[in-house]
């Protein structure tokens, strides 16, 4: 073989060669793009997850709280607490929908949140063969929960309700009541609305929108 030939053999395989290479490094860099890129889509899939789940439980959460929020303010924990007393410290949902206003679930709810609150617990009914009954028990019937509210002052009787409304002319509204008997906003309210309920008061709303709860008996206010 001439050197000419030779020379053209050469270059040839050096051709080849620099071919090869730029294939094998072609498809490298092709698999680590495709790798790059499926690593963003699982990092990008599980952010959205997170996301979502996020989302869902923030609303849950959210929802439960208005929730607790809007039983409380129907029956206090006080009230459920009594209730279960005069039933020889047991409570049932089915009892407190009987002796309120408050609809099954509603009554379960509040039961729960006094379970997580460890003022009740939860007692197995043997007696149900199928295991799957059981009670709700003040954990201490005798113990005094006056303040399991935050208050710590003593439970507000509709005497002292018609009381504070005398003292006003017979005219109140549930601010006033709020700081004349040291209440919540709220107590005060269902308060003034529960005896509105029983023909106590009567609702009269001012030119300015604020609603008041006027006494009907008006021969108290001349006592």
């Amino acid at each position: 073989m001439s050197d000419k030939n030779r020379k053209f053999c050469h270059k040839n395989i050096d051709f080849k060669s620099y071919i090869r290479n730029f294939r094998y490094l072609y498809f490298q860099l092709q698999f680590i793009y495709f790798v790059i890129m499926a690593t963003l889509m699982i990092g990008m899939a599980i952010l959205i997850a997170l996301v979502g789940i996020g989302s869902v439980v923030f609303f849950a959460s959210k929802g439960y709280t208005e929730k607790v929020k809007r039983i409380s303010n129907k029956i206090s924990d006080k009230e459920v607490i009594e209730i279960a007393r005069q039933n020889n410290g047991e409570i049932s949902a089915v009892l407190l929908c009987e002796k309120t206003d408050l609809s099954l679930d509603e009554a379960q709810s509040k039961i729960n949140s006094l379970l997580m609150a460890g003022i009740i617990h939860q007692k197995w009914d043997w007696s149900d063969w199928t295991g799957t009954k059981y009670r709700y028990i003040l954990k201490d019937a005798n113990k005094n929960y006056e303040a399991i509210e935050g208050k710590k002052s003593k439970s507000i009787t509709d005497a002292d309700i018609i009381s504070a409304a005398i003292q006003t002319k017979g005219k109140i509204t549930p601010t006033a009541l709020c700081l004349k008997l040291n209440i919540s906003i709220d107590e005060a309210k269902r308060r003034l609305e529960d005896l509105r309920k029983k023909e106590i008061f009567e609702i009269d709303v001012t030119e300015t929108g604020s609603i008041t709860y006027n006494l009907l008996d008006k021969d108290l206010l001349n006592a």
